[in-house]
């Protein structure tokens, strides 16, 4: 079977990694196509013999410098979604897919728009939190027009799938599929002594609030000095993080590290994990902490993947989204306290077995084949 997957990029991000592991697994069974709108250095390997097509590879066109600012955006907005959409048709006639896997909104909604002009099968996936994902006023218009066109929908929690319940038809098939533990992180517990280093992975944009963090780390530093927080990601919030830690005198203990290709290696023997998203869908950096058996904590974000993850002071522990002075008692209730640390850490472990790669990877193989058969 010919399969085009559709995404946004393929930089670093959970979304992406999913796509590029799937696309790997199902590469043995398949003819694998991938398709990105915008045209980004590929953070993940790849197999040799699956093709990739960007949308976006033209030079943006110039205009007066005089126009109005808003216009000019508008305009520009209006061309480049043309020019995908053009672009788009053009490649599905070429590569002829018997069907289309997209992640996230603007890749649905491209696809879903030509659905009537191939016939194609089209499965979408919700890969964030939809109250965040969908609130403005465009979006919300295409999804809720689009969306209940697709063939089949798939969701990463069930509190996900709740948001869509009076919006999808009965006609489109509805599945949860969590994310799969990318195998490189499967990995025996640190048994060392670890780093006095807490960690965290994850773009640096509004979304993470790593202003919590930071926050929290303050007050914990104030009573256990000796500990580092290093922040692994780059993204849109860089330069403001850095005037922020610079405020707070914490350029010695606080280190923006920036993207790394060695996630495993640089976190593996840190002494905690933390998560501080004001929203999420299901994080793979979570998971992936988790499975190297680093003990962990994250905000009870929406939605739901946190919580779908950790069962609260058993293998992690969850606490109030916003909440620093939750985020700091637990942090500290981890570090000052090496068997509770040890506990949660041989727990979290225990994730890869619940979300084994083969067996989430065949859960999407089972779906793609069945919507692909029956079309």
């Amino acid at each position: 079977m010919k399969i085009m997957f559709s995404i946004g990029t393929l930089s670093s991000g959970g979304a992406e990694r999913v796509v590029c592991n799937l696309s790997n697994y199902l590469n043995k069974f398949h003819d694998i196509h991938i398709v990105s709108v915008k045209k980004t250095d590929i953070a993940y390997t790849l197999d040799s013999n699956i093709s990739i097509d960007f949308l976006d590879n033209r030079e943006e066109i110039s205009y007066d410098k005089l126009m109005n600012k808003r216009i000019l955006d508008k305009i520009k907005r209006i061309i480049r979604n043309l020019r995908r959409v053009r672009k788009l048709k053009n490649i599905i006639k070429k590569n002829k897919p018997e069907i289309i896997v997209s992640f996230l909104p603007e890749p649905n909604f491209l696809n879903l728009i030509l659905k009537s002009k191939f016939k194609i099968p089209i499965i979408i996936s919700i890969r964030n939190d939809p109250k965040e994902e969908y609130k403005s006023n465009l979006y919300n218009r295409l999804m809720k027009k689009y969306y209940p066109q697709a063939d089949a929908i798939v969701y990463q929690t069930e509190e996900a799938k709740n948001f869509f319940r009076n919006i999808i038809g009965n006609n489109v098939i509805q599945e949860i599929i969590p994310n799969p533990i990318n195998e490189e992180f499967i990995e025996r517990p640190y048994k060392g002594i670890r780093k006095k280093i807490i960690v965290t992975v994850g773009r640096l944009q509004e979304q993470k609030n790593h202003k919590l963090l930071i926050d929290a780390f303050e007050k914990v530093s104030n009573q256990i000095p000796d500990y580092k927080l290093v922040i692994y990601g780059d993204g849109n919030k860089k330069q403001e993080l850095e005037t922020y830690i610079k405020s707070k005198n914490l350029l010695d203990k606080v280190m923006l590290a920036g993207n790394t290709k060695e996630v495993k290696k640089h976190i593996y023997d840190a002494s905690l994990f933390i998560l501080s998203s004001d929203y999420e869908g299901m994080p793979n950096a979570l998971m992936e902490a988790m499975a190297l058996g680093l003990p962990v904590i994250s905000t009870d974000c929406p939605c739901g993947g946190p919580k779908f993850l950790i069962d609260n002071g058993k293998n992690g522990i969850l606490v109030k989204v916003k909440d620093v002075e939750a985020m700091s008692k637990a942090i500290l209730k981890v570090l000052e306290n090496k068997n509770y640390a040890d506990y949660l850490s041989m727990n979290a472990s225990k994730i890869a077995e619940t979300l084994n790669p083969t067996k989430i990877n065949n859960e999407w193989k089972k779906i793609i084949e069945k919507i692909g058969k029956n079309k």
